[in-house]
C-alpha cells in the first residue's frame, strides 16, 4: 500500500467519496420518509443533532491534529514515532468515545423529555449511542493514514460506512415498523451504529495489512524526547482550536436565525413573510452555495499533512508550491461556480424548489462561495503550519462582521433579505482575507495571486455570457424551463473548461493527479494542444 500520494490526488479521492456519501445521504430521505412517514422522520431527526454534538465533543478535532503530527514525524524518518502518536490518539479517542456513548445512553430519557419534548425519541437516542464509540475510534485511524498522506483508507471507510448505514436503515425500519413508528425511527437511527462498526472494521483490516507490510514502522517506538503526557498535551492543544473552528459554521447559522427575521420585521415585513424569506436564504440559497465546498473541504484535509511535511523538512519552496497549487485549484472551482449561481440564480431555484423568488438571496449570496472555499483552503494550510488558532480568530472576526452588516443591511427596505446575504459575503471576505494574509506571511505562495485569479475569472466571465445567450436562444426552441436550465449548465461547464484549458489554467499534470482516468484525460489534453508541450 502506498504510504504517500500527491495531496491534490488525495483531495480528489476524498472529494469523490464525499460526493458519493452526500448524494446517497440526500437520496435515502425520500424513500425513508415514505416508509416511516413525517412523524417517524421527526423522531429520526431528533436523535441526530444530539448525536452529532456529542460526537463532535468526543473527537475534538483530534483527527486533524493526529494527521499533522504523524506527517511531521514521517517526514523526519520517525515512522515509529508516528505510530506512537496514533496509538496514543486511538486510546484517547476510544476512551472519550466510550464515555460519550455511555453518557448519551444514560441520559437518553431525560434528553427525549426535556430537549426533544417527545419521550418517544428515547429509543432513537438510546439506539444511536454506541455509534459515538465506533466513529470516534475510526477517526483515529483516519487521522493516522491521512498523516501518511494516504487518503484512500479514509475514502473507502466513508463509502462503506454510508452504504451499510443506509442499508441497515431500511431493513431495520421495515422490520420494526409494525411495532410502532418510534421503533421504526429507532431502527433507522441504528444504521449509524452498523455503519460506524463496518467502517471501523475496514480500517482495522487496512491497518493490519499495512502493519504486516511495514513491521519496522509499527514496532516498539524508539525512546522519544516527548513523553506520553507531552505528546497528549500537544495533540489537545492543536485539536481544541480546530474543534472550535468547526463550531463557527453553526454559529453563523445561529447569527442568521437571530438577525434575519428580527431585522426584516424592523423593515416592515410581516412575521410570516419574514420567516419565508429566512427559509429562502438559509434553506435554499445557502445549501447551493455550500455544495462546491465539498472539494475544498477535502483539499483542506489533504493539505494539513502535506504542509506539515514541508514544515518538518524545512523546505520553503515545497510549502510555497503547495500553497500555489491549492489556491489555483480553489479559484478554478469556486469562481465559475459562483458566476454560474449568479447568472442562473432564478432558473436554478425554479428548477430545484419551484420558487424563482429564492434566486434573489442566491444572487446576493453567490460571491460568498469564493470566499468560503478560500477560507477552507487557507485554514487547511494554517492548520498544517501548526497555527490552528489563527483560522479560529479570523472566522470569529468574520462572524462579527457578518452580524454587524446583516443587522444594518437587512433592515434596509431596498435590500431586505439580500442585505442578510451581503452580510454573509462580507463576513467570509474578511475571514478569507485575514487567512490569506497569514498564509502569505508564514508559507508564501500568495505572490502569484493575481495570475491565479485572472485565468479562471476570464473563463468564468465568458462562460456566464454564453450561459445567458444560450438560455435566451434555447428557450425559444424548448418549452420546459427546467430542461433549458440543465442544458445551459452543461453548455457553461463545457465552455468554461475549454477556455481554461486554452489559456493554460488547467494542465495535463492536473489531470494526471485524478485516479484511474487522469492519465487518459492528460493524454487527451496533450493532443488537444497539438503537441505544444505547454505545462
Amino acid at each position: 500500500m502506498r504510504s504517500r500520494s500527491s495531496f491534490l490526488g488525495g483531495a480528489f479521492i476524498l472529494a469523490a467519496a464525499g460526493l458519493f456519501c452526500r448524494l446517497l445521504g440526500a437520496v435515502y430521505r425520500i424513500p425513508l420518509s415514505r416508509l416511516i412517514g413525517d412523524e417517524g422522520m421527526g423522531l429520526f431527526q431528533m436523535a441526530y443533532p444530539i448525536y452529532s454534538t456529542v460526537l463532535m465533543l468526543s473527537t475534538m478535532g483530534l483527527p486533524v491534529a493526529v494527521s499533522k503530527i504523524v506527517a511531521e514525524k514521517v517526514a523526519k524518518g520517525d515512522r515509529r514515532g508516528a505510530h506512537r502518536t496514533f496509538r496514543l490518539a486511538f486510546g484517547l479517542l476510544a476512551g472519550v468515545g466510550a464515555l460519550g456513548s455511555i453518557g448519551l445512553y444514560l441520559v437518553a430519557d431525560e434528553v427525549a423529555a426535556v430537549i426533544a419534548k417527545d419521550v418517544r425519541a428515547y429509543w432513537s437516542l438510546a439506539v444511536i449511542s454506541p455509534a459515538i464509540f465506533f466513529v470516534a475510534a475510526m477517526s483515529a485511524f483516519r487521522g493516522y493514514f491521512q498523516g501518511l498522506q494516504n487518503m484512500m483508507p479514509t475514502a473507502l471507510s466513508q463509502v462503506v460506512e454510508q452504504s451499510v448505514r443506509v442499508l441497515t436503515m431500511f431493513i431495520a425500519a421495515s422490520i420494526l415498523l409494525p411495532r410502532g413508528v418510534e421503533y421504526a425511527a429507532a431502527g433507522a437511527t441504528f444504521g449509524a451504529v452498523t455503519g460506524g462498526l463496518a467502517g471501523l472494521l475496514l480500517l482495522i483490516a487496512i491497518y493490519l495489512r499495512y502493519a504486516g507490510a511495514h513491521p519496522d514502522a509499527v514496532g516498539s517506538a524508539y525512546p522519544s524526547s516527548e513523553s506520553r503526557l507531552q505528546l497528549a498535551s500537544r495533540l489537545i492543544r492543536l485539536a481544541i482550536p480546530i474543534s472550535l473552528t468547526g463550531i463557527m459554521m453553526p454559529l453563523i447559522q445561529l447569527t442568521d436565525m437571530l438577525v434575519v427575521p428580527t431585522r426584516l420585521r424592523a423593515a416592515g415585513v410581516v412575521a410570516e413573510r419574514a420567516t419565508a424569506l429566512y427559509g429562502q436564504l438559509t434553506g435554499m440559497a445557502f445549501p447551493l452555495v455550500n455544495m462546491p465546498t465539498l472539494f475544498t473541504a477535502a483539499l483542506a484535509t489533504s493539505l494539513v499533512p502535506a504542509i506539515s511535511e514541508g514544515v518538518a523538512l524545512g523546505r520553503a519552496s515545497l510549502l510555497s508550491s503547495r500553497v500555489r497549487a491549492s489556491l489555483r485549484l480553489t479559484f478554478a472551482l469556486a469562481i465559475p461556480a459562483s458566476v454560474g449561481l449568479a447568472v442562473l440564480s432564478r432558473d436554478i431555484c425554479a428548477l430545484l424548489y419551484a420558487l424563482p423568488e429564492a434566486g434573489t438571496p442566491l444572487l446576493a449570496l453567490s460571491p460568498a462561495l469564493v470566499f468560503l472555499c478560500l477560507t477552507q483552503t487557507t485554514s487547511g494550510v494554517l492548520h498544517g503550519l501548526g497555527l490552528a488558532d489563527l483560522p479560529l480568530k479570523h472566522i470569529a472576526v468574520g462572524v462579527m462582521v457578518k452580524f454587524a452588516l446583516g443587522w444594518w443591511l437587512t433592515a434596509l427596505p431596498a435590500l431586505g433579505i439580500a442585505g442578510a446575504a451581503i452580510g454573509t459575503v462580507g463576513g467570509f471576505l474578511v475571514a478569507s482575507t485575514l487567512n490569506l494574509a497569514a498564509v502569505g506571511r508564514r508559507a508564501g505562495g500568495t505572490e502569484a495571486l493575481p495570475t491565479l485569479v485572472f485565468k479562471p475569472l476570464v473563463a468564468a466571465a465568458l462562460m456566464g455570457a454564453t450561459v445567458r445567450l444560450c438560455g435566451q436562444w434555447v428557450s425559444t426552441i424548448i418549452r420546459p424551463s427546467g430542461l433549458v436550465t440543465v442544458l445551459c449548465i452543461g453548455a457553461g461547464a463545457l465552455v468554461y473548461m475549454s477556455i481554461l484549458v486554452l489559456v493554460g489554467g488547467v494542465t495535463e499534470r492536473d489531470f494526471s493527479l485524478i485516479p484511474v482516468v487522469g492519465n487518459r484525460l492528460a493524454e487527451m489534453l496533450r493532443k488537444l494542444r497539438w503537441g505544444s508541450g505547454r505545462r
